[in-house]
């Protein structure tokens, strides 16, 4: 029998059981996450985790443009409160119950997105991140003046009136619950888009895009795609940030803050993997926790000078993240065990 028949024979047997191990894998993480969730009963932790969930989705989000394409956007913030906005203005004047409203807005982001890529993804580099950021601003600005609507400065408020259909519970835990879900679509979102052809042209268009670009690569067109599809992630994250926190206004869903801190947690935990990001959250929000916890109010603004400290430090040293930095550990362990 000749060799080559068995050894494609063979291999896609392996590849279908690792794929199984890692499905089984994830299966059980999830599951421990929702059982984790369903029994905490201390607010503080169930308030921390839910902040964990949601910022590991914004930053899965963020991952399929600024990490598998190499575009750095800083203007998810707009995105995040277009959710944000649009469910609560869509519940508040309609009726419409926000699970609705959440879809609307995630639309409305793709499509604003998709107006603005079409202009801004042909730029590189520091051009298009400056755009991001200018398209952002004229965002909050809308929504701050335009008072008889948004309500300007002073935001708007949700009443609270438990109703699970109007994305109104009476326990925090119900939340949480919620972000888990966001973020485990995010991530199989992100885990397919990694292993599909949209992943790999973003992946050869961040490597090189003229070179992508000279063997066929459309790339405005895989770009404006993976910018459409993360701008509905992160509006859908607006809108369970405004059910939960019950208030949302322009500085509070719409600053540049937001915008760095996913970029931030993307680049902490390993640009362009797929669970990077995840990792990146927890490593961010945690630390950032504690600070606030041994500064209390003191903190104030300099968390932000922290995450910056912290961005040129990866960048500078573990370009990889947190993966990257695994993966280097495991190289190192691999090579000291074959040498003995």
């Amino acid at each position: 029998m000749n060799t080559n028949t068995i050894s494609t024979g063979i291999r896609p047997q392996v590849q279908a059981t690792s794929l199984a191990r890692t499905v089984t894998f994830w299966a059980i993480v999830v599951g421990a996450l929702y059982v984790t969730a369903s029994l905490l009963t201390d607010q503080h932790l169930v308030d921390l985790m839910f902040q964990i969930m949601l910022a590991a989705s914004l930053a899965g989000a963020w991952n399929i443009v600024g990490g598998f394409g190499g575009q750095i956007a800083l203007g998810h913030a707009a995105f995040f409160g277009v959710g944000a906005y649009t469910s609560t203005l869509l519940f508040q004047h309609f009726q419409l119950t926000p699970w609705v409203g959440m879809l609307g807005g995630a639309f409305l982001a793709a499509l604003l997105a998709t107006l603005i890529g079409a202009v801004t993804l042909r730029l590189r580099g520091p051009f298009f991140a400056m755009t991001t950021v200018a398209f952002t601003e004229l965002v909050r600005i809308i929504v701050k003046n335009w008072d008889s609507v948004t309500g300007g400065s002073r935001g708007l408020w949700i009443p609270w009136e438990p109703n699970p259909w109007n994305f109104n519970f009476s326990d925090r835990n119900s939340y949480l619950f919620v972000a888990i879900t966001l973020a485990v679509l995010v991530y199989s979102a992100t885990a397919i888009i990694a292993n599909t052809k949209l992943g790999y042209l973003l992946n050869a268009l961040r490597e090189d895009v003229d070179a992508a670009r000279s063997v066929g690569v459309k790339a405005t067109r895989a770009r404006l795609l993976s910018f459409a599809i993360s701008a509905a992630f992160a509006a859908v994250g607006g809108t369970v940030y405004a059910q939960y926190t019950l208030s949302i206004d322009p500085a509070s869903v719409m600053s540049f803050d937001i915008s760095i801190q996913m970029a931030l947690m993307s680049a902490v935990g390993g640009l362009g993997t797929v669970i990077g990001p995840a990792l990146g959250a927890i490593a961010v929000v945690t630390s950032s926790s504690l600070l606030r916890g041994w500064f209390g109010g003191e903190l104030g603004a300099l968390h932000l000078l922290l995450y910056g400290v912290l961005l040129i430090l990866v960048m500078l040293f573990a370009r990889g993240g947190i993966i990257g930095v695994a993966g280097d550990l495991k190289k190192r362990f691999s090579r000291k065990s074959s040498q003995r």
